[in-house]
């Protein structure tokens, strides 16, 4: 990270307006730069998530209960194996 602080040292002593903007914002926003490489996660799986939620409710074209939208969700989400279920 010290290199990013030299970078940003380095382009506010240039003539470069625009990347005197730029180096600000990364100032600004330096924790949250931080933060985003220490996490372990990306955003693919949010994603993901919610592309498979959307078309849950695509598929329904609506539901009236919030409680059955979340056990549809579940049911889709969770790769259960309803032929291992059997009635009685």
């Amino acid at each position: 990270w010290v290199r990013l602080h030299r970078l940003c040292s380095w382009v506010m002593h240039s003539r470069l307006e625009p990347m005197k903007g730029f180096a600000r914002m990364v100032r600004r926003r330096f924790a949250e730069i931080v933060a985003c490489f220490g996490h372990p996660y990306a955003d693919a799986v949010l994603e993901g998530a919610d592309g498979v939620i959307r078309n849950v409710r695509r598929r329904a074209r609506g539901f009236r209960d919030m409680d059955h939208f979340a056990a549809m969700i579940y049911l889709t989400c969770g790769r259960l194996d309803l032929k291992a279920v059997t009635t009685t």
